[in-house]
């Protein structure tokens, strides 16, 4: 078609690394400090979920995935640090001793102490969006937007997954 896609490819990359570049210098700048043990493995693994949870194929998708990401770390600091408590209280509701409630207490604590927990927490989370929800958050915004215009004459299977064959494998 005459359009020369190694240079758009070579053009949209360097686009793209000189405002990553940018928004670094920012980040240094705010930080007004930066060391290479800021930046871990864990914090990359929250960049994907970011993208994952939030809709790979839009920009709003990313906003999405990043509240999302930001709202679930207060949670699991409340779920971590109050979650003992509730279920020591639940476990005494339904008559277990004090001694026995306060036994639940603690090794409910100690299991929400763990020093992997976060990691598998996000890690069941990816999974749970890749299986159940695969166009993420947004995805999901734009099926209950089309549900609200199409109210009246809405049908309930107009997202059910269809396979799709190439006619190469319909003969087989």
């Amino acid at each position: 078609m005459g359009v020369n896609v190694a240079l758009y490819k070579v053009k949209s990359f360097a686009i793209s690394a000189a405002i990553t570049g940018f928004a670094g210098v920012l980040f240094a700048h705010k930080l007004s400090f930066i060391s290479p043990e800021m930046f871990t493995l864990q914090l990359s693994i929250e960049f994907i979920i970011v993208i994952l949870i939030g809709g790979t194929f839009s920009l709003h998708g990313a906003v999405l995935g990043a509240i999302f990401i930001v709202m679930i770390d207060p949670f699991l600091t409340y779920l971590k640090d109050d979650m003992p408590g509730i279920i020591a209280g639940i476990a005494a509701t339904l008559g277990a001793g004090s001694e026995s409630a306060a036994n639940v207490q603690s090794k409910v604590a100690a299991f929400a102490s763990l020093n992997g927990l976060k990691g598998a927490i996000y890690g069941i989370i990816i999974v749970l969006f890749v299986l159940f929800e695969p166009l993420g958050l947004y995805g999901r915004w734009l099926k209950i937007k089309l549900f609200f215009q199409l109210f009246p004459l809405y049908k309930r299977a107009t997202f059910k997954r269809q396979k799709i064959y190439v006619k190469s494998e319909r003969n087989r």
